[in-house]
């Protein structure tokens, strides 16, 4: 009894064949455009052995074919993906109408008279175009088939009518040999091709979602897990590469300032409320004062209650109109409604010094917001 494939393995699948549909009818369509060069070599061999009325009949034939599967193979490429493969007949109608065209050759184009020389040239044509049409088909190997039921059809057509003619009868089961052949090799490489096609995109998902994996994982390590602001690990790596003195990214040229922030009497709302409200405090302190922050700012937990804010092309200046901000922003009104907790905020700034290294700069800023502290609390100091 024959299992079902895993869900996982039918969708796998099921994108494959719609991408080999895809790539199927745009090749299709592609070598359709090209098809009036093999026009001229036909016209070439036949002529002066052909009558032009013949000619005119196998080219204006051929003409109206071509002009409906190229018609069908663009309709079918516009359609949205969805609904491409519940119109797969057309693929399948112009890959006949294809094969119909090119094998018409053989009864429209041999003279009653020198069919002898003339026959080995229009099938080494058919066979040359089979071969060279078959790669079209590997994507989609079921568009080949409706290619070789139209070229089968003609020629058989042609073999029952002239059954008594023996070098016909002979030529043409030697075509259709070859014909066989290359079908049964192509359903070989059409299965190779759409194996390879699941293959690639089962790898294309695995690499999407160990990504996906690596990404949350990198958000993760730099991420401080209750407040969701950066950790002091990624503040350091941001201070490290883009403004350390000789680093890769050196900025010297443009000033920046750093906010060192500390809640007040924080540890007193731990003792009175409990771990679970101080909690909740912290992630309400991270929302609120990001709102006073700008896009390129970078805020961060540096531990416990103590938060550093980078302020890229800041001067001293503006770091104190920011810092005044946030700290009114948390004076005036509770961070949490229940329970109603005041607290303010005290805030140490310093602006980088031409050549200062960035450990410098935050200790510069942390001797700042201890005088803070040490001056009543819930005020901006600035770094001499």
């Amino acid at each position: 009894m024959r299992t079902k494939p895993p869900t996982s393995a039918r969708t796998s699948m099921n994108v494959a064949l719609e991408l080999g549909f895809r790539r199927c009818a745009q090749d299709l369509r592609g070598l359709l455009l090209t098809t009036p060069l093999g026009w001229l070599l036909v016209a070439w061999i036949c002529w002066d052995r052909v009558p032009v009325e013949q000619m005119g009949l196998w080219l204006g034939g051929f003409a109206i074919s071509w002009t409906i599967a190229l018609l069908l193979l663009t309709l079918l490429l516009r359609l949205p993906a969805p609904q491409r493969r519940r119109h797969g007949w057309m693929l399948h109608v112009a890959a006949a109408l294809d094969g119909m065209a090119w094998a018409a050759m053989v009864p429209l184009l041999l003279p009653d008279q020198g069919a002898d020389a003339l026959l080995p040239w229009l099938i080494v044509v058919l066979c040359g175009g089979a071969a060279m049409t078959a790669p079209i088909y590997a994507s989609y190997i079921r568009a080949h088939f409706a290619y070789l039921v139209g070229l089968f059809g003609v020629l058989l057509g042609h073999t029952l009518w002239r059954f008594q003619d023996l070098q016909h009868l002979s030529i043409t089961l030697g075509l259709t040999l070859f014909l066989v052949l290359l079908s049964w090799h192509m359903r070989r490489v059409g299965h190779s091709a759409e194996e390879a096609m699941r293959l690639q995109l089962k790898n294309t998902a695995k690499n999407e979602r160990l990504a996906g994996l690596l990404r949350m994982a990198r958000r993760d390590a730099e991420t401080d897990a209750l407040t969701g602001l950066a950790n002091r690990r990624l503040l350091d790596s941001t201070l490290t590469n883009r403004w350390q003195v000789g680093g890769r990214n050196d900025r010297r040229e443009r000033p920046l300032s750093v906010l060192m922030l500390d809640l007040d009497h924080f540890k007193r709302v731990n003792d009175t409320h409990g771990h679970d409200v101080g909690d909740q405090i912290l992630k309400a302190f991270a929302v609120r004062t990001s709102e006073q922050l700008r896009k390129p700012d970078l805020f961060a937990r540096y531990g416990g209650e103590e938060f550093t804010v980078l302020l890229p092309g800041t001067d001293a200046a503006r770091a104190l109109l920011i810092a005044e901000r946030i700290r009114a922003a948390i004076a005036d009104m509770p961070l949490l409604a229940e329970p109603a907790v005041p607290l303010t905020v005290s805030i140490g700034v310093a602006q980088r010094t031409p050549n200062e290294s960035t450990e410098s700069l935050l200790a510069r800023a942390d001797a700042a917001l201890y005088a803070a502290k040490q001056g009543g609390r819930n005020r901006v100091t600035l770094a001499e």
